[in-house]
């Protein structure tokens, strides 16, 4: 079957779309009048419409009986399985708490909420899906084998976002097929080496993962310093354009500007002649509760759908810059600094590595709404000698102090601190640094270190 907006095979009969489709009432009208009937299992917010959708819809956002908000479309798929294994008296649902608790973080679903929290610790305990497992063994070295919140969040999710957001459609096709267990087996040879193997489809897809997050690193990058020139100090919400971005890094572009720029961003491209596209990101510790909200206040956007203060949306060309004044007056009252709100502020002599191992052995409960600690570290009094300069292009610095190795990476080229590791005469200065605290194994050793986010130096 298609009809220009969609393409089903003929035949179809039910159409279960999960984690999408609230919001798309017309499509769903079609697809109905056309003899499909169309559940959606989805999460996402539901925008006022004219039209009535005649399908239905299963979504805790829109349900008064369902209190549990912070839970994924992964989430509600599963409660639909649930339901099933009730009707047709069996218990096939559970086998896959795993991917509905990769699915839950992966969605930054806030922790907080008892049952989502449950669900995720339920999965974790358990990890039956192959893929899954593929992609423990190919991050062991930065996850140290530990499988938690954070380090799924941190080195998990992000390989298989890129695939989804730059991979071809074979890419993207051997990523699902990897997820639904298909026991594939490729020939593959090593880098250098004349041998051919046979490769599973599980460690296929997880290096496929990595490679192309590398790839997508580096055109993030170039986008992000591209896009710097753009921003306005004085406007308040700070919308750029890209016209040819690639659609697959817009929203990790945006979300990165943002942390950057210190305020709400908008990265938009062409989607059609006159029309602009894109993703708008809340900056963290943003005096504004819902972003969302005010972009739709303003009444200029054709649309802006998704999460409060993280969403796609949609504006005529010709009206960029009534946008932009429309926003700029919508938040004149609204200020944004740079402070940084921190959850301890120690002196360094009391900084040892006791403290330190307690943050680390507690990193199985951060997440989405119990965020990892900040630490402030004031009076570290440091020489030039004591700084080491690491790193491939030798743009990190690391140095000792008390027993607690600090390391700051990948510094501009004028950063202060690298400036001062470099000099070539001893100098001496004093830091108060904002970062996080983690336990650093390596060679059966283990050191306490911090992780510098942000400093300010005295000489």
């Amino acid at each position: 079957m298609d009809d220009g907006d969609f393409e089903l095979p003929d035949g179809v009969k039910l159409f279960i779309i999960p984690d999408a489709g609230t919001n798309d009432v017309e499509q769903l009208n079609k697809l109905i009048e056309n003899g499909i009937d169309c559940i959606c299992l989805d999460h996402h917010e539901q925008e006022s419409s004219d039209v009535e959708c005649k399908a239905i819809i299963v979504n805790n956002q829109i349900s008064d009986d369902y209190t549990c908000k912070s839970f994924s479309g992964v989430g509600i798929a599963y409660e639909f399985a649930r339901a099933l294994d009730d009707t047709y008296v069996c218990d096939l649902a559970p086998k896959y708490l795993d991917l509905v608790a990769f699915g839950n973080i992966s969605d930054v679903m806030n922790i907080r909420n008892s049952q989502t929290r449950y669900y995720i610790e339920q999965g974790l305990k358990n990890i039956n899906n192959k893929f899954l497992k593929a992609l423990d063994k190919a991050q062991e070295f930065s996850t140290k084998g530990e499988v938690n919140i954070h380090n799924i969040s941190w080195y998990w999710t992000p390989i298989c976002n890129s695939i989804i957001r730059i991979g071809s459609l074979e890419d993207r096709d051997l990523l699902f097929r990897a997820f639904i267990e298909t026991d594939e087996v490729f020939p593959y040879k090593k880098r250098g080496s004349i041998e051919e193997i046979d490769e599973d489809i599980y460690t296929r897809a997880a290096r496929l993962c990595k490679n192309t997050k590398s790839k997508q690193d580096k055109m993030r990058d170039s986008l992000c310093e591209e896009l710097k020139e753009q921003v306005n100090p004085d406007d308040k919400v700070a919308i750029l354009v890209a016209p040819e971005a690639d659609a697959g890094i817009v929203g990790l572009s945006t979300m990165r500007l943002a942390d950057w720029a210190g305020k709400p961003c908008i990265v938009l491209r062409e989607h059609t002649e006159g029309i602009l596209g894109g993703s708008a990101r809340n900056c963290n510790s943003s005096p504004i509760k819902d972003l969302k909200e005010v972009v739709s206040s303003v009444g200029l956007f054709n649309y802006a759908q998704g999460h409060g203060n993280a969403f796609g949306c949609e504006l005529n060309a010709d009206r960029l810059e009534a946008a932009r004044q429309a926003l700029n007056d919508a938040l004149e009252n609204y200020e944004y600094d740079d402070t940084i709100y921190c959850d301890f502020i120690l002196d360094a002599y009391d900084m040892d590595y006791e403290f330190i191992k307690t943050i680390d052995d507690s990193m199985w409960v951060w997440g989405q709404g119990v965020e990892e600690p900040t630490v402030a570290i004031e009076n570290i009094a440091i020489s030039s000698e004591d700084c080491v300069v690491m790193g491939k292009n030798l743009d990190s610095v690391a140095f000792m102090y008390g027993g607690v190795k600090y390391c700051k990476f990948k510094c501009s080229e004028n950063d202060e601190l690298l400036e001062f590791a470099n000099s070539l005469d001893e100098n001496f200065g004093t830091l108060n640094i904002v970062g996080k605290c983690s336990i650093n194994t390596y060679g059966g050793s283990s050191t306490a270190q911090v992780i510098i986010d942000d400093y300010e130096f005295t000489i």
